[in-house]
Parts: C-alpha cells; structure tokens; sequence
C-alpha cells in the first residue's frame, strides 16, 4: 500500500513537472512575430487569457500534489522511514519548482503590462490607425485633439455645443467649414476634433459599421 501510495506521488510530481516544462516552452516559442507582424487586440486578449488559464491550472495541480506529501509526511508508519525521505527530496524539489512558477506567474503579470502599454501608445501615436465602429457607437478625442477620417460607411458629427453663442462642431479640414450637431460627415475628408473630453465626437449610422483612419488618443463608446 505504501508503495502505491509512493508511486502515484511520483508520478503526480512528474506529471506536475512535465506540465510545467511543456508550458513555458509554450509562452516562450509558440508565437514567431516574422510570420504575423501584426495581431488583432481580440487575439492578443484571448491569448492572455488562455495563458491566464493555464497559469491557475498549474497552481491548483502544484497545491493538490503538495497536500500529497504533506500527508505523506504526516503518516505515523513505523517502518516508513525511507519513504519519508524520499517525501522531504519530493518536498525540496517542489518548492524549487513554486519558486520557478512564482517567477513566471510575475514575468507574465509584466508582459500583461507590456501589452497594455503597447495598446495606449499605438493610441496616442503620431500615424493614423485604422479601427472599426459598430451601428451606433461613437468615438471621442481623449485627454487632447484627433483627426479623423470617415473611409466606409456613414456618420454623424455629436456635439453639446449648440446654443447660438456657444454652438461648436467638428472642424473639416478638406473644404474648411465646421460641421454642427447633427450633421454628416463626408467620406475621406479630414476632420478634426479640437479638444478632448468634452463631449464632441463622431457616431456611426451605417447598418454596417464604419471603418475610420484616426491619430491621436480616442475613446469609443
């Protein structure tokens, strides 16, 4: 019965083990940017996630595998003295393996970092991005002025300044006139909204969404 006992241990260890080894391979080679330069933010995030996953996954393995030995450890068997020595090497090993999980989990918690800060700085960059807005979903200038371009579909230009001695657009700069509340923009011009936060932006009202070019820092909702 020890013997069992001893074995399913070991081999809950070094499956426990190869798990790990085979995961980190996996964070380390699985992605090669030469093929796919350029990744969709929805991939980026489900790839997070499943890393997230199999991060939570590892721990519970690593905390069940733990409980085994503890138990192990705790028999009161007259005659495992051997046993109980294998179980301290299973043990010592084991923190040597929390240790390397602990280092990954917060290597990964700084690439998470990374990749957010990328997303904020490919926001406030100095080129034009290219983003798709659904049926009814309207884009801000955030913390400053942005300039948009309307490549597909149609929308409409929002604003709260509309009395006569307050009344603020949005500028377009291709044929130099202010488009007001209301008022449709035109495809491939270039607009500007001159001040961030302050309610003035653009709303799609095409069925089928809107592809826009925007620079600057922006928020959709």
């Amino acid at each position: 019965m020890k013997i069992r006992r001893k074995t399913v241990t070991l081999a809950a260890v070094l499956t426990m083990c190869m798990l790990l080894s085979v995961f980190v391979f996996a964070a380390d080679n699985s992605y090669d940017s030469s093929k796919d330069p350029i990744a969709a933010q929805s991939y980026v995030d489900a790839q997070v996630s499943g890393l997230n996953s199999s991060l939570d996954t590892l721990s519970s393995k690593i905390a069940a595998i733990e409980a085994q030995l503890n138990e192990l450890a705790d028999s009161d068997d007259d005659d495992n003295a051997a046993l109980k020595k294998d179980v301290d090497q299973l043990k010592t090993e084991l923190a040597a393996l929390k240790t390397e999980f602990a280092a990954l989990k917060t290597a990964f918690a700084s690439l998470q970092d990374e990749i957010k800060k990328l997303a904020e700085e490919e926001k406030t960059g100095d080129t034009f991005i290219a983003i798709q807005l659904k049926n009814g979903q309207t884009i801000y200038a955030k913390g400053g002025a942005i300039e948009l371009i309307l490549r597909t579909g149609a929308a409409k230009v929002v604003s709260p300044f509309n009395d006569q001695y307050t009344r603020q657009g949005i500028s377009d700069n291709t044929n130099g006139t202010e488009i007001f509340n209301g008022g449709s923009a035109s495809l491939n011009h270039l607009l500007l909204i001159p001040r961030g936060d302050d309610g003035r932006g653009l709303t799609v009202t095409s069925n089928d969404g809107a592809f826009l070019m925007v620079r600057g820092n922006y928020e959709i909702k």
